[in-house]
């Protein structure tokens, strides 16, 4: 009676033990296409993604959790995210407008409207500006905070006489400069100012090179792009 009984318990605990070492599965909605782009905040405790059906999505970093879904668009993209160094906002590009964020609160802020496709969107590491350009040829300075615009301006005006599709934009580490790059016109570097004013004359600090591009990114020393 005294085995059955040990046997009884002995059953009993692994069973316990079984359940208790279930992994609990849990179904996340999240995009219903193909994800764009996706970034991890400054804390590293939440991550963004973007997709082509429109959305946009903020999931906690280490438990998977979906936090917040935002549908943006319906048929046109969300494409490139992107956190301020000072883990304020979060930047969405789409068609005709970007998108802002709370990055702690994952609430939308704002959206602000752009000529056509918004292919990148990039905020300086001082978090000061957010630099954009897209499809118009154009890039595009805001603020940040306020997001009144300082500078808007064809980076290649002066050497093609039209406005080039711009399909990448990348700033380097130091905060020194910014990079524009199109598949048809180039790249183009600009030196970004100290000063707000002063973002009226950038043209003058452009350099250029006719190495065609889909994207660009600087190596983590900023000596090379």
């Amino acid at each position: 009676m005294l085995k059955k009984s040990i046997f009884l318990l002995l059953l009993l605990g692994l069973q316990h033990l079984t359940y208790a070492q279930k992994t609990e599965l849990v179904v996340q909605n999240g995009h219903s296409g193909g994800p764009n782009s996706i970034a991890l905040s400054i804390d590293q405790q939440i991550l963004c993604t973007s997709s082509g059906d429109g959305s946009v999505v903020f999931w906690e970093a280490k438990s998977g959790l979906q936090l917040n879904k935002h549908q943006l668009t319906n048929g046109q993209g969300a494409t490139s995210v992107n956190f301020s160094k000072d883990g304020k906002y979060v930047v969405v590009t789409s068609e005709g407008f970007i998108a802002l964020f709370n990055a702690k609160t994952t609430n939308l802020i704002k959206t602000i409207p752009v000529e056509n496709f918004n292919s990148a969107a990039v905020f300086t590491p001082d978090s000061k500006y957010l630099i954009s350009c897209g499809w118009s040829g154009k890039v595009t300075v805001w603020t940040t905070g306020d997001w009144k615009q300082v500078a808007s301006f064809n980076p290649f005006e002066e050497v093609y006489k039209y406005n080039a599709y711009l399909s990448t934009l990348t700033i380097s580490p130091d905060g020194k400069e910014f990079v524009v790059g199109s598949k048809s016109a180039g790249i183009a570097s600009f030196t970004i100012p100290t000063i707000a004013e002063n973002w009226t004359a950038i043209l003058t600090t452009r350099k250029f090179k006719e190495t065609l591009t889909s994207k660009l990114a600087y190596v983590k020393n900023g000596n090379y792009l």
